[in-house]
């Protein structure tokens, strides 16, 4: 199994979307300032920030949907995009 693979497991996408995610990373990196590793690792601290609030969104006790004005619908929306998107 390649690291690709065993990402693409564990976080429910397809090797192919994965791999859309990386070149992304690649592509953004390169058009910025900063050096290829500084912002890869931000990126990454984004996405991993994106996956914990999209966990927390998932698992939300519906009197605080409702505070919040979130029907399962858009929570069930937001919870289904990739980790690389906002």
């Amino acid at each position: 199994m390649t690291d690709t693979t065993y990402t693409a497991s564990l976080s429910g996408h397809s090797e192919q979307t994965v791999s859309e995610a990386l070149r992304t990373l690649v592509r953004l990196a390169v058009n910025k300032t900063l050096s290829l590793p500084g912002h890869a690792l931000q990126i990454l601290i984004v996405w991993q920030k994106r996956t914990e609030a999209r966990t927390q969104l998932a698992g939300m006790e519906y009197h605080l949907r409702q505070d919040l004005g979130l029907t399962r619908t858009d929570i069930r929306a937001e919870t289904k995009k990739p980790f690389w998107t906002a």
